[in-house]
């Protein structure tokens, strides 16, 4: 009996000490109707997360976890995307050919045409002209081959045609049907190749302090109010009306009371373009820049812009319900949630969520694991404290009961 206490006892020691903890919360808004929505991590919040953004929670009213979706904005994001030109005329000549007349409103210098065709394992001779005002025109490509148009899943291909590069108004395809019936062309255009630069936002702004150097050499501390994922880093300089240094970027952290530098990249700071450096996912609180002067007067470094990647959570909120988000915390792993396997299922341009004012806490639980009374962390040390006493308590009575029978036997 006493051993069943003992285990669970362990159990109660266990629980208070394994209770998730955040260092903050807030509120969110009420949403008007039942679906998925984004909710944007500003500078504010993310100052509070691990590197890696894992430590983020959100719970319903009855304390129960509700997965979400973490999606991280890429430096860069490349893409390929069709482009429909308009085709004015679709003539099919009995026993002759199939005549497609489509323009180019923009008029772009191009070299290929993406053709969407039915299915069909055929090969037909055909011939590309163009034309600036749909009357006269000009060969650009005589008697090539169409053949083999067929996908073996979809029901229609994309068959790409190559050809000198140009820059007419108009173009004029003729696909010979002297053989065969016509081809089913449904679109024509071309496939364009994008890049989009990724959405930043500001962090707040760090304290700068500048040392110039006998050593020729001036080295300029950055310091931010706490620790944050950096992605880019801005310099406004004031100097001479040219200038070129070369200059070597350090984060900066402290061992034993001294100061270590460790190297990050190097940046030559020019009067004739922006002095910036991208740092990805840069998890610091201070840095050193080292500027080279050589013979030359120093330049200040008079503001430093940090930039942070946009990262927001998309989840599933209900109308009914009231939701917390808790964040900040050193004890909790990345989420491990269905809703991973259905990213692609999510729609975009999702309606936004907003957040209430921040609740700072020295330690605020996790709802589904702790009950009220081991809020205040006084009580829990009681608790391990008493737990701990309780334990050995027992352990020497049980002891000294099992010496005494040893003694009478």
């Amino acid at each position: 009996m006493k051993f069943v206490v003992c285990l669970k006892l362990c159990f109660l020691l266990s629980f208070v000490c394994d209770a998730q903890t955040f260092e903050s919360s807030a509120q969110l808004r009420p949403v008007p109707k039942d679906g998925y929505y984004q909710l944007l991590l500003g500078p504010s919040i993310a100052a509070h997360l691990q590197e890696s953004f894992q430590d983020i929670r959100i719970y319903d009213s009855k304390g129960k976890e509700v997965p979400y979706l973490l999606m991280s904005e890429a430096a860069v994001a490349t893409g390929e995307s069709f482009r429909e030109y308009p085709i004015k005329e679709q003539t099919i000549i009995d026993k002759c050919c199939t005549r497609l007349i489509f323009s180019t409103p923009q008029r772009p210098k191009i070299n290929n045409l993406a053709l969407v065709i039915k299915n069909a394992e055929v090969r037909k001779k055909a011939k590309l002209s163009g034309s600036d005002d749909a009357v006269s025109w000009y060969i650009i490509k005589d008697n090539f081959d169409l053949e083999s148009i067929y996908h073996s899943a979809n029901t229609s291909e994309i068959k790409m045609l190559d050809f000198p590069m140009s820059d007419y108004a108009f173009y004029k395809l003729d696909i010979d049907d002297s053989l065969n019936p016509p081809l089913n062309i449904k679109k024509i255009g071309f496939y364009d190749n994008w890049q989009e630069q990724g959405k930043y936002l500001t962090l707040p702004m760090p304290k700068i302090t500048q040392r110039d150097s006998s050593d020729k050499r001036s080295y300029v501390y950055i310091n931010f109010p706490s620790f944050a994922v950096i992605d880019q880093l801005k310099f406004k300089i004031r100097g001479p009306h040219i200038y070129r240094r070369e200059a070597s970027f350090y984060s900066v952290s402290q061992m034993k009371g001294k100061e270590i530098l460790t190297p990050i990249d190097n940046i030559t700071l020019r009067s004739n373009q922006h002095n910036e450096i991208k740092v990805p996912g840069l998890y610091m609180k201070a840095f050193c820049l080292v500027i080279e002067n050589l013979d030359n007067s120093p330049v200040m470094v008079n503001e430093v812009k940090a930039l942070q990647l946009s990262h927001k959570l998309l989840v599933y909120l209900d109308s009914q319900e009231k939701f917390t988000l808790k964040f900040g915390s050193k004890d909790v792993g990345i989420p491990q949630y269905d809703l991973e396997y259905f990213r692609d299922s999510i729609p975009t341009n999702l309606p936004d969520v907003s957040l209430g004012p921040i609740e700072e806490a020295s330690m605020i639980k996790n709802p589904a694991q702790a009950p009220d009374f081991f809020r205040s962390t006084t009580w829990i040390w009681l608790a391990i404290a008493a737990i701990i006493l309780l334990l050995g308590f027992m352990s020497y009575k049980m002891i000294s009961e099992m010496k005494e029978k040893e003694t009478k036997l």
